[in-house]
């Protein structure tokens, strides 16, 4: 197993202990909000298979028929004490597609796809993110707080060739902290909120860029015990991994974006 790679399971776990001390540290109730949303994620990027040496392994989404856009739901759940907030959210989404590889794609396996060869492509995609933020300036028109997070990516990329032989899978766990900051202002029945979250890292020889904007405005419908909004918005995300794999490198180079729709159930 890769030095990265981690069981699913203890991953989440940690995740949870982590947000619930935080949570139990709060004397306080939280005002829970939770978000049902639904939304399109479009998948672009480069998938990374390359052998020791000068060869470049880098095939694009698109080439590899990934390019499509997939209805996903991303759920989301807000608790907030006064001046700190806890945000945990994940979505699932699956990829697949034909194509014609614009690079040979190589995990030194003896099984490589080459350049221009017709490929079935699937990719399989989970996100899951929990962050903590407080409000360092209250006195402000707006709130600005700034925190961290912990978040989890397992990915699972397959390709094979439609004729012939040729067939790569490269795939991991990855477990990661970032920096994340939160800012957020109403004006009357309406509320906008943005997070923005990153971290860029490099041990050993393994690489991680992590970037997430998360911007979206609702519209407040009910204002009783429990609160209704309407909200709309749109996030944008990057991940570019790459790790020593057989001397080469393997790995992901993606950008996911799309926008979104839901409902905020808060009380």
């Amino acid at each position: 197993m890769h030095p990265m790679q981690t069981q699913h399971n203890s991953s989440l776990f940690t995740l949870a202990v982590v947000l619930l001390a935080f949570s139990s540290a709060c004397a306080t109730r939280p005002r829970v909000s939770a978000m049902p949303r639904i939304g399109d994620v479009e998948l672009d990027g480069d998938v990374i298979a390359e052998p020791a040496g000068p060869v470049s392994g880098r095939a694009s989404a698109d080439s590899l028929g990934l390019d499509e856009d997939e209805g996903v739901f991303l759920p989301r759940a807000d608790l907030d004490w006064d001046r700190m907030h806890v945000t945990v959210q994940g979505y699932s989404a699956e990829f697949s597609g034909e194509g014609v590889a614009d690079a040979t794609l190589d995990l030194g396996d003896g099984n490589p796809i080459t350049v221009g060869a017709a490929v079935r492509s699937d990719a399989d995609l989970t996100l899951l993110t929990g962050s903590v933020t407080y409000d360092f300036f209250p006195g402000l028109p707006f709130e600005l707080g700034l925190g961290a997070g912990l978040g989890l990516i397992d990915y699972d990329v397959r390709i094979a060739a439609i004729a012939g032989p040729g067939a790569i899978e490269t795939d991991d766990d990855l477990p990661f902290g970032f920096l994340t900051l939160r800012l957020a202002r109403a004006f009357g029945d309406f509320e906008l909120v943005g997070i923005a979250s990153g971290v860029g890292v490099e041990f050993d020889d393994d690489d991680v860029d992590y970037f997430d904007a998360d911007v979206s405005l609702g519209w407040r419908v009910v204002e009783r015990s429990l609160d209704l909004q309407l909200m709309g918005g749109y996030r944008f995300q990057t991940l570019d991994y790459e790790f020593s794999n057989n001397g080469g490198r393997s790995g992901v180079d993606i950008d996911l974006d799309g926008p979104y729709v839901g409902l905020v159930l808060s009380f």
